[in-house]
């Protein structure tokens, strides 16, 4: 494994681990940080494109909202409510230590979420030097700073930016030590892994790949106490960030919560008789934030009979969703199937709201044609040409299997999924460029596992594609008549603007014509409009009568509905 990128066909032994490499030249420093520069710059054009062509980017939504919310009460001094921690914090101190700095404004998170994602792009294409060399590795760059989801996300005020640069950093340390047996090493790794776990704490459970891979695996230094000694670092590290999380909760909450409480809710979200394993719904509950908090409380505390801390009711939706699983075992084995295909899905499944009906806003998606189909395919292909080199890859494929095991547990979307994307990057830049080394010295004969694997992913994500031609009519009339709220209600200081609401709502129903909830919305801009042009009462009732008749509003506004009835 040079550093120029060469693949080695011969079988890697079983105890090794990325053996040292040349030291990149300062070529290829340049070209890794014009990668970098390349990132940053798709990055920031598409916040700006959104900010000119999307009315709705400065109104913040759901988990983005309430990640603001909480951290201008820590900038201003006001700080968390006196109970342990609902989601894990690290995302929005740090959110809140930008706008203590700079200046309380969602654009500051947005600018430091692409400097964040231009960071990763780099260290996604280090991890491929580590483990292929430099061409791969450069390859792998670039792809991460295609990858049209990342380009999505990155500026959101959501945690998944973080996670991804978090996990690809601890892939990177833990590799590194494991090659020099570095102590210093694997304490930074230990402390990488507790910032992720106190990011997202699903993260943990990535520690039944780490420890085998370490003892059986890596071996460091060939002997036990050498593995002791790792293993105890790596556990001190971990526990660094982690430690003052629990400590808060256990001061200011009265009981045991490690890093936070949420756990019990989705877990029961996405464990339930009507759960169709992506909607972030409890049934029975508000489908607003601080509705939906509170709604799980009071269910839970008036079947209960009594006022329950934050770890009971976490407790008592876990309890909910694992009476489900033992009374209906085969219908929990087809809703985890299900999850799973949800996971391999092509399209990106909206948690909040229709990612590509905003994603094409930006005025850069023209750029968007490399997405989750081709990294799959690639990904998964180039493991099945990376065998002989088990050893070298198995942190990351235990990684990929393990991380994807905890979000089929739960429940799925787009964004979740997302931290196991550099894998399949990293292997599909591996897996090209051991593709050409085989056909140019084997023939094309010796390709055959790679069209197989890939024939084989592509045909496995054929069977999990919603009807797209629904699934885009959904998520348009989705999109149209969320921007027809928000045109109806803005947010304080706007006027509202009833003319442009009425053309959305009017261009969603031309795409969706049975949306109950877009007829409800025309409707009373119709009746009410302070504009005398606008107004038709006739229009307006008749749209009444028709909503009527429709069936649920839950049944038929879902953005991924098509995905549900497959």
């Amino acid at each position: 494994m040079g550093s120029e990128g060469e693949i080695s066909s011969n079988p890697i032994p079983a105890s090794a681990v990325p053996p040292p490499a040349p030291g990149l030249t300062r070529r290829q420093h340049l070209l890794l940080a014009a990668v970098l520069l390349f990132a940053l710059a798709l990055r920031g054009a598409y916040p700006w494109g959104q900010v000119r062509n999307n009315p709705m980017y400065a109104n913040l939504v759901m988990d983005s909202a309430k990640h603001d919310s909480w951290a201008r009460s820590i900038a201003a001094g006001d700080g968390m409510p006196p109970r342990p921690y609902f989601r894990a914090p690290l995302y929005y101190y740090l959110l809140a230590a930008l706008y203590k700095v700079v200046t309380p404004d969602p654009l500051v998170g947005r600018i430091a979420g692409c400097i964040a994602g231009a960071l990763t792009c780099y260290l996604i294409g280090r991890l491929g030097v580590m483990l292929a060399g430099f061409r791969p590795g450069l390859l792998a760059s670039v792809m991460a700073a295609l990858y049209w989801p990342f380009i999505y996300f990155d500026p959101e005020l959501l945690t998944v930016g973080l996670e991804v640069l978090l996990d690809v950093s601890l892939l990177l340390l833990l590799l590194a030590a494991a090659r020099r047996d570095s102590p210093l090493l694997f304490l930074a790794a230990g402390i990488v892994w507790g910032l992720s776990a106190i990011t997202r704490p699903n993260i943990l459970a990535f520690g039944l790949g780490i420890f085998p891979w370490l003892w059986f695996v890596a071996r460091c230094g060939a002997r036990p106490p050498r593995r002791l000694r790792a293993t105890a670092l790596l556990t001190l590290g971990l526990a660094i960030p982690i430690l003052p999380v629990a400590l808060r909760n256990r001061l200011v909450g009265k009981e045991p919560v490690l890093i936070a409480t949420n756990g019990g809710v989705n877990f029961y979200i996405g464990n339930n008789p009507r759960s169709d394993g992506f909607s972030a719904i409890v049934p029975g509950t508000r489908d607003t934030w601080d509705g939906g908090y509170n709604d799980t409380h009071r269910i839970a505390q008036q079947e209960l009979g009594r006022t329950l801390s934050e770890k009971e009711v976490s407790d008592y939706w876990y309890g909910k969703a694992f009476d489900w699983i033992r009374s209906d075992g085969r219908g929990w084995l087809r809703l985890l199937f299900r999850k799973f295909g949800i996971f391999w899905c092509p399209v990106e499944m909206p948690n909040d709201q229709p990612i590509w009906f905003f994603a094409r806003m930006s005025g850069v998606s023209v750029l968007f044609w490399f997405g989750f189909p081709v990294v799959a395919v690639l990904g998964i292909a180039g493991f099945s040409l990376l065998r002989s080199q088990w050893s070298s890859w198995s942190l990351l494929l235990a990684f990929l299997i393990i991380y994807m095991a905890t979000v089929v547990a739960f429940f799925v979307c787009g964004r979740y999924r997302l931290p196991i994307v550099p894998v399949l990057i990293v292997s599909a830049a591996a897996g090209i460029f051991r593709a050409v080394e085989l056909a140019r010295t084997r023939g094309a004969r010796s390709l055959r596992p790679y069209g197989i694997a890939a024939a084989l992913t592509a045909v496995g994500l054929g069977l999990f594609t919603p009807s797209l031609s629904n699934f885009n009519a959904v998520a348009d009339a989705t999109g149209y008549t969320l921007l027809g709220m928000h045109f109806t209600r803005p947010p304080s200081g706007q006027k509202p603007d009833y003319r442009r609401a009425v053309e959305c709502y009017r261009a969603s129903l031309r795409v969706m014509p049975a949306d109950p909830r877009c007829m409800l919305g025309l409707a009373y801009l119709l009746a009410a409009s302070p504009d005398d042009d606008l107004r038709d009462g006739v229009e307006a009732l008749r749209l009444l009568d028709r909503a009527d008749s429709m069936p649920s509003l839950a049944a038929t506004t879902r953005p991924c509905k098509p995905l549900a009835s497959k």
